[in-house]
């Protein structure tokens, strides 16, 4: 698989993208030219070189435009995390006072008790719901479909929970266990497919943000490989590191059960901040190079590299690491 290539076969695709990558981030491009030579292998240097630029364009295209949409919806995001905290809090302090009205009920009232508990637990779930719903519609970085999945699980999952808040009022449920059975068949038929199709809405959402990270320091890259190759190179490392992270997101897309999903992004999560030290590496190997306290003022270098990288390692827009 093409994430797997090595440090030499990345750095084809760097250079010849590097124009590319630059004219998205407008910076000028530093165009570059060479000449493969040898015999048997031409043809292969040149197919796996054709990959590494097909996946690298299929980045480019995945990030474009990204990079503002999310800032535009970054006050969006924050205000769903905030509305979730302060749901999950409500939510908490319900449930305490409910399993305190519980013990010290008798046992005649304890299920008209479970029923009202219930009930109010289910309207503070619908809540949320039409809360994330509104954020998903204008969520950056996912494909069309799955947001559209993603949507239609969440209507689904609220009509089944309108459906027992109205079995509740109408006096349906006649004991516990009936009412254990409804919460079971509502984990099972429609709260894990939602879980599923969100955590794919979220494995595509980060997807697209280290897309668009890669891209952007494949400019630093283009630019510095010649003066700094250390440097450049540990910045590869960091790159191929968001690769292997892809691949572990695009098994999250495949996954069909909710909590390997679940299990398969976190591991993926923690992937991207594995890479992110990669990155802090080598802004720091450029700090060590480049800017000593005893440098003379007249030898201060371009601050590009330094400036530009920090930037992006000091987040210039959040990962969306809990959406």
């Amino acid at each position: 698989m093409i994430f797997k290539r090595t440090i030499s076969t990345l750095l084809l695709c760097v250079c010849s993208l590097g124009a590319v990558a630059h004219a998205q981030e407008d910076i000028d491009p530093i165009t570059e030219s060479g000449a493969i030579t040898g015999s048997g292998t031409i043809n292969e240097t040149q197919d796996i070189q054709a990959a590494a630029e097909a996946e690298w364009q299929a980045r480019i295209e995945r990030s474009k435009a990204f990079r503002k949409s999310i800032l535009q919806t970054n006050d969006s995001l924050e205000k769903l995390r905030e509305d979730k905290r302060s749901n999950l809090q409500r939510r908490a302090e319900h449930r305490r006072k409910c399993y305190e009205d519980f013990r010290s009920a008798n046992r005649y009232i304890r299920f008209s008790i479970a029923l009202r508990c219930y009930r109010a637990e289910l309207t503070l779930n619908m809540e949320y719901l039409r809360k994330e719903r509104i954020y998903i519609e204008k969520m950056p970085g996912v494909t069309e479909d799955t947001r559209a999945l993603a949507i239609t699980k969440i209507n689904i999952l609220l009509d089944a929970i309108t459906s027992i808040v109205t079995a509740i009022d109408s006096n349906v449920f006649e004991s516990v266990k009936e009412l254990e059975e409804a919460k079971l068949n509502l984990l099972t038929m429609y709260r894990k497919p939602k879980w599923l199709m969100i955590t794919k809405l979220k494995a595509e959402n980060i997807m697209t943000w280290t897309a668009s990270l890669a891209t952007r320091i494949t400019g630093i890259i283009n630019k510095y490989k010649d003066t700094d190759p250390e440097i450049s190179a540990k910045l590869i490392d960091g790159i191929i590191c968001l690769s292997e992270s892809d691949v572990i997101f695009q098994s999250v897309l495949d996954e069909q059960d909710s909590k390997s999903a679940i299990q398969k992004l976190h591991e993926a999560q923690e992937n991207v901040r594995r890479c992110f030290i990669i990155l802090q590496e080598a802004h720091l190997m450029y700090q060590t190079i480049y800017e000593p306290e005893e440098i003379a003022e007249e030898q201060e270098p371009d601050p590009y590299m330094s400036r530009r990288l920090r930037r992006i390692l000091q987040e210039e827009y959040r990962p969306p690491f809990s959406n």
